[in-house]
């Protein structure tokens, strides 16, 4: 993503996502850029869709996204950009901070099926996948969850 939100196709390219692959829709309303989400989802013929939103989505609005990526085995993406927003039909809510060099850190802020958690994590470019930095600083060893079973 670049400072102008524009998707960034070396960066893509870095990441194992080929450019060529993506379908991109920028629509003139929210309303049509929700309506593209939600057939795209349904369809069966994504893996995955990816929607930047500048605000809440409301309930009704978000369930109809929830409901479609099942119906369409599709994986769908709330993503805000600078600024903390609440989707609330989300499944887990996660919040993504730049650290030196190739690190992150991952913060799981809300999770409907369980324990809550942050991690560090370093991006192996040969691998294109995420592995620990470090170890877990939340989660079932951590000594906020002794005597937890």
């Amino acid at each position: 993503m670049r400072h102008d939100h524009e998707l960034y196709p070396p960066g893509l390219n870095a990441l194992g996502c080929d450019p060529r692959r993506l379908v991109v829709a920028e629509c003139s309303s929210e309303a049509d850029a929700l309506w593209a989400a939600e057939e795209s989802l349904r369809s069966g013929a994504v893996g995955a869709v990816v929607l930047e939103g500048e605000r809440s989505l409301d309930l009704t609005a978000a369930r109809r996204l929830q409901l479609a990526a099942e119906e369409g085995g599709a994986l769908g993406l709330m993503v805000s950009v600078g600024h903390e927003a609440l989707f609330p039909a989300a499944s887990t809510r996660w919040r993504f901070e730049p650290l030196e060099g190739r690190r992150f850190e991952l913060k799981m802020t809300r999770n409907r099926n369980g324990l809550s958690g942050a991690w560090r994590v370093k991006r192996d470019e040969t691998a294109y996948c995420l592995s620990l930095a470090e170890k877990p600083r939340h989660g079932p060893d951590h000594p906020a969850h002794a005597g937890l079973a």
